[in-house]
């Protein structure tokens, strides 16, 4: 990493790049933790992580709305590819028994004893159930993976989903879906699940409180993104995936993703890391050469590392508005 410096985000301007604020503070002097090269993709930008005085981890500067595009407009990303195969629709029954029922109680209690693969986890069921009948809302559903589960469940199922080529894909796979929530049918749901979405837009204390208006009485939202905090972010440094700059703008821990959603006016049911073995693979594979021999001899217990808080993934749970 490089040394740690502090800018003032209206020093330097560069085309297509524009500086940012801190969404939680609004502060503008952000100290540089450490400048990479990202060729996760089909990309190659250079970007550069900072941490606000308030803790809060943000892309800074970030991309404007042309770069943005670009950055998106590549058949590598990875919400781009729909499903379909056999082998793939024989994976999305087995994932909906993971959901709901007594494989599901099975495979949460593996997942918190054992260094499995985790999956269940994900999704909170404990706090966060899937309900046959239940209205949901996949917000950034890319290919329809998770609201083709919701479907499999019984669930009435949206998606909303900008990049055209996720949409059709979706669209493929049976889901019904709009580019935006204004586009969406001026209805309340039951389940919201907005999974590594988040990072991505503009103003999150802003989008979760536009989500929070659309939460029916008793409903849940369920928000997950990258752990700044994770063990693997120590163990791959600027090469971990969960950074993904400059796509990914802000990079929250628990704190952080906590504040985003109090904010908001919204109230945190549940929280949680789960580890996930997928990035640590990306990661190796992203680190050079010279140090992946050094990475690939790290392990560590899934189960430890969420003990501590330092699993890849953090998982929300949220009910609506305060003192609604």
């Amino acid at each position: 990493m490089t040394s740690m410096t502090a800018v003032r985000a209206h020093d330097v301007q560069t085309p297509g790049w524009t500086w940012a604020a801190c969404p939680l503070c609004g502060g503008r002097e952000h100290q540089l933790l450490f400048e990479s090269r990202n060729r996760l993709f089909g990309t190659d930008d250079v970007a550069c992580l900072r941490r606000c005085r308030c803790g809060m981890c943000l892309t800074n500067p970030q991309p404007t709305d042309e770069t943005l595009a670009r950055l998106y407009d590549t058949q590598e990303y990875y919400t781009h590819a729909g499903g379909g195969t056999f082998k793939e629709r024989l994976r999305e029954r087995t994932r909906r028994w993971q959901l709901r029922g007594p494989l599901a109680a099975l495979r949460l209690r593996a997942e918190r004893t054992r260094d499995v693969s985790r999956f269940t986890s994900r999704f909170a069921p404990e706090h966060f159930p899937l309900s046959r009948g239940l209205s949901l809302l996949d917000f950034g559903c890319g290919a329809g993976d998770i609201a083709v589960l919701g479907i499999g469940l019984g669930m009435r199922v949206l998606g909303i989903e900008p990049d055209r080529q996720a949409q059709k894909a979706a669209a493929s796979r049976g889901v019904r879906v709009v580019p935006s929530l204004d586009a969406a049918p001026a209805e309340r749901f039951d389940r919201i699940i907005m999974r590594h979405v988040l990072e991505h837009v503009p103003d999150p204390v802003g989008m979760l409180r536009t989500l929070g208006g659309r939460l029916a009485t008793d409903g849940r939202m369920l928000v997950a993104v990258p752990n700044v905090d994770a063990h693997q972010a120590q163990v791959y440094g600027e090469h971990w995936i969960g950074y993904d700059m400059p796509r990914h703008l802000w990079h929250f821990s628990v704190a952080t993703l906590r504040r985003t959603a109090e904010q908001a006016g919204l109230r945190v049911v549940w929280m949680g890391t789960v580890e996930l073995a997928g990035f640590a693979q990306k990661s190796l594979e992203n680190t050079p050469a010279d140090r992946r021999a050094a990475a690939a001899a790290q392990t560590w217990s899934a189960r430890e590392v969420e003990q501590q808080g330092r699993g890849t993934e953090i998982v929300c749970v949220l009910e609506g508005a305060l003192g609604r």
